[in-house]
Order: structure tokens, then C-alpha cells, then sequence
């Protein structure tokens, strides 16, 4: 069966590649192509200094040809400005932090055993409860943290409060505070006002001894120091909150 008539006569399909070599078109005649200043003939001009410079001496930057000494001056200035925009951010943040707010003092107690805060704030409250007094301390600590809602704990601990007649009762307490000094684990404060604290037993470190403890001026004064400096309690994701008291 002959053929369609388009059949002899086939379609020539045309295929182009760049070949990927640079090369300078010849000019009219009489005149002179430019040199870059490595000798070979240039594809264009830098865009700061202005003198012709071929493809290997020169790169694309901000959508300007540029030549690779300019290019890098500009990346050193670059540079430069952003380590001096880093040096005015730390300054100014330093400066920011050291800016003292108006606190309350349950303001300040959030801030350093409840809740995040952030180093402004952190300082902040340091001054504003610096010259508290223990009563004034224990007073605040159980107001803030029955307002915080905060989970009360069952204890069991020996009542000597009648001498040799010891009896076991039950308590409840606020566990607020992880210290990292005074080798204590945790202290706790009961709505009554009794503090107490949670020390690491010897024999078993997966379980620690409760008892009573006084607090003087100085230690509270110690444990807003320590809360300071990032002490455990203000983040409930904190691992003191997922210990089985």
C-alpha cells in the first residue's frame, strides 16, 4: 500500500545546545575589542570601578557585573556593617535589661518562681523584693502561689512539735522552689505558713526526706539570688514538676 504523500518527504528536527564557552564576538573593522586586566578579551564592565573585565574576573552581584576585587571589598563592607549592627543590637539590649520596670511584689514573686520571664523582667524583680523580710516573704509565697493555682501535695511527716511524743500527720504543700544551693532538693511552704523542704535521702536517690525547716531573712534572700540566676520552678515543663511527690 503506497504511502501518504508527507511521508516522503520527512520533517528535519533541529536540537541546540549552548556549548558553554565564552568568547568574544568579532567587531566592525578598525576598531579595538577591550581587554580585561588578565588579557583577555572582556564581556563587560564593572559596575564600581568601571573598567572592562572578562567572565572569570568577574562576577554577578546584586544583578551587576562586578570584578572580584570590588566584589570583595563589598562583601569586607558588608561584613563590617553587620558586626557593627550586632555590636549596637547587644548594646542596646544591655541597656534595655538594665532599665528597671515598676513591680509589685506578687508581680516580682511570678516572675521568679511561677512563670518564664525574660532577663529585664528577672532583674526587675531582684530589686523590687531585695529588702523583704522573711514574714513579708512567706505571706506573699502562699498568695501568689494559691492564686497561680498551683497543686497542693499530701505529706506525711513526724509532728515533734510535742517533744518525744512524735506523730505522724498530714500536710498540705506548695512544692515551688528547686534551689542549687543548701543542698536541698525543693522547698515547699504549707498554707498554714510552715516551710519545708525536700532533701535527697542517702540510700535511695529516686526518693528524698521531707521535713520542716526555718527560714531565715538570709535564706530567702538567697533563694530570690538563686531564682535569679535561673534556679528550677518558673517553667512548668520544668523535670521538678514531673518528680512523684
Amino acid at each position: 500500500m503506497p504511502g501518504r504523500p508527507w511521508m516522503s518527504q520527512p520533517s528535519p528536527i533541529v536540537d541546540v545546545e549552548a556549548c558553554g564557552t565564552r568568547y568574544q564576538e568579532e567587531t566592525t573593522a578598525g576598531e579595538r575589542t577591550a581587554l580585561c586586566s588578565c588579557g583577555t578579551f572582556a564581556i563587560g564592565i564593572c559596575s564600581d570601578c568601571h573598567r572592562p573585565v572578562c567572565g572569570e574576573c568577574s562576577r554577578m552581584h546584586a544583578s551587576q557585573r562586578t570584578c572580584t576585587a570590588c566584589l570583595e571589598a563589598i562583601r569586607q563592607a558588608e561584613a563590617e556593617e553587620q558586626r557593627r549592627a550586632k555590636e549596637r543590637a547587644i548594646a542596646e539590649r544591655d541597656t534595655w535589661e538594665n532599665e528597671p520596670l515598676t513591680l509589685s511584689r506578687p508581680q516580682a514573686f511570678d516572675i521568679l518562681f511561677i512563670r518564664e520571664a525574660d532577663q529585664r523582667e528577672i532583674n526587675s524583680a531582684v530589686g523590687c523584693l531585695e529588702s523583704i523580710e522573711e514574714p513579708e516573704f512567706r505571706e506573699l509565697a502562699i498568695a501568689c502561689l494559691e492564686a497561680a493555682g498551683r497543686p497542693l501535695k499530701e505529706e506525711t511527716l513526724h509532728d515533734r512539735s510535742r517533744g518525744f511524743l512524735a506523730r505522724l500527720r498530714s500536710y498540705r504543700v506548695w512544692w515551688f522552689f528547686a534551689p542549687r544551693t543548701r543542698g536541698i532538693q525543693y522547698v515547699g511552704i504549707t498554707p498554714e505558713g510552715r516551710w519545708m523542704e525536700w532533701t535527697e535521702s542517702s540510700g535511695d536517690r529516686n526518693w528524698g526526706v521531707r521535713r520542716y525547716t526555718d527560714l531565715t531573712t538570709s535564706a530567702v534572700r538567697d533563694l530570690i539570688s538563686d531564682a535569679s540566676r535561673g534556679g528550677g520552678g518558673r517553667s512548668a515543663g520544668n523535670s521538678f514538676f514531673q518528680r512523684p511527690f
